[in-house]
């Protein structure tokens, strides 16, 4: 069998016949540090946003309260940490003053708002923020759920529901 050219070309080209899967790994390398530094950069690990509010003791932390507000003349919006809402319309003035004057109560009077870990504010990073908004959310409903009950506002059950 004799051998062709072909077969025997790709050996007498030397070190240079596999320059381009060098460069393109070379190239890939360069690629991934770019994009490491930029990474970087984006997030430092010594500093973290938040840190400096933290460590300056003359500047508290705010805690997160719940926001009760009356829209038009019988409507009800609660708002916790601008994420979590809940809006309501009673169709009736009286009843929505009397949820909102109990809401506020509730809240006011509520222990998980004022003893122990839920009436310390949150840390200054993201997570722990959103951890707590949560916590006071839940707080809420639950206060919600008692004002409805106890002044009975909840629609009879012979009423249809409208979704």
């Amino acid at each position: 069998m004799e051998s062709t050219p072909d077969r025997d070309s790709r050996h007498s080209k030397g070190a240079w016949s596999n320059w381009p899967r060098w460069a393109i790994l070379l190239g890939a390398l360069v690629l991934f540090a770019v994009v490491l530094g930029l990474l970087e950069r984006l997030v430092e690990p010594g500093a973290q946003p938040g840190a400096e509010v933290a460590s300056d003791p003359a500047t508290p932390l705010e805690l997160i309260r719940p926001e009760v507000t009356k829209l038009g003349h019988a409507g009800v919006r609660v708002v916790v940490e601008g994420e979590y809402r809940m809006t309501q319309n009673y169709h009736d003035e009286i009843r929505a003053d009397r949820l909102i004057a109990c809401l506020e109560e509730g809240i006011a009077t509520s222990t998980a708002f004022t003893e122990g870990e839920a009436g310390r504010p949150p840390g200054s990073n993201a997570i722990a923020r959103e951890i707590r908004a949560k916590q006071v959310w839940i707080e809420v409903i639950r206060i919600h759920n008692a004002c409805t009950t106890d002044l009975d506002l909840v629609p009879p059950d012979d009423r249809p529901r409208r979704m």
